[in-house]
């Protein structure tokens, strides 16, 4: 599936997916996670590595992607 920023901000779990992740960054999910596992200072928001999972703080990720704005939605 691919999803948009705003697919991202109506789900309603803390933390997003590399799947979902790397959808809106235009990436495969097993790159995003190589980088996520071996350079996550390079991605700009942060990343959670749990075993060979990757979890992503959904409100800094959907930040980060806004330019460091806020959804004025909420």
């Amino acid at each position: 599936m691919k999803y948009t920023l705003e697919d991202l901000r109506k789900i309603p779990k803390e933390c997003l997916t590399s799947v979902q992740v790397s959808s809106v960054l235009g990436c495969t999910s097993r790159h995003f996670s190589t980088i996520a596992k071996t350079d996550p200072q390079s991605l700009g928001f942060p990343v959670v590595i749990i075993g060979k999972r990757v979890k992503i703080p959904k409100d800094a990720f959907i930040e980060f992607m806004s330019g460091g704005q806020k959804n004025p939605h909420e």
